[in-house]
């Protein structure tokens, strides 16, 4: 087991855990829309075992992390924000997408046994997910949508 792949992907599991329907919708409306997704996903991310992690499960891992999220971001897609919001509910999401990126490239890093590149890549999920809890505050969703911080 190496230690390194179990960290990485307890830390990508709780960074990504923070995160309707319906036409143009109220801003109260959207947020509400949002959080359902959000509470849903989290319920989700609370149910992944990362006891005891080897590098094995470390890609098991990732793989549950990268399917819950990818999930919660096509919902949140779907929702329509506010006229008002819209620039900056996008700006969110595609953070959020590209922090998804990089668990994936991460999770490849880890089959392919290459540690540092996998480390390398839950750090710029890391950065994206802390760029994207300061565009959620903007549109009033760091609260309901909270993307915790990976790293210390």
């Amino acid at each position: 087991m190496r230690p390194v792949a179990g960290a990485l992907a307890v830390l990508v599991a709780l960074g990504l855990a923070g995160c309707g329907d319906g036409g143009l919708t109220s801003h109260g409306a959207f947020v509400h829309d949002a959080a359902r997704i959000c509470r849903t996903a989290n319920a989700s991310f609370t149910e992944i075992d990362v006891v005891r992690l080897n590098a094995e499960r470390a890609v098991a891992v990732l793989e549950q992390v990268l399917t819950i999220g990818d999930d919660a971001l096509d919902d949140l897609r779907a929702l329509k924000p506010p006229t008002d919001a819209q620039r900056d509910v996008e700006a969110w999401l595609g953070l959020l997408d590209q922090a998804l990126d990089e668990v994936g490239y991460a999770r490849d890093r880890l089959v392919d046994d290459q540690l540092t590149r996998a480390l390398d890549a839950a750090v710029r999920a890391d950065l994206l997910t802390r760029r994207a809890q300061t565009l959620a505050r903007e549109v009033g969703l760091d609260r309901v949508c909270r993307v915790p911080r990976l790293l210390p």
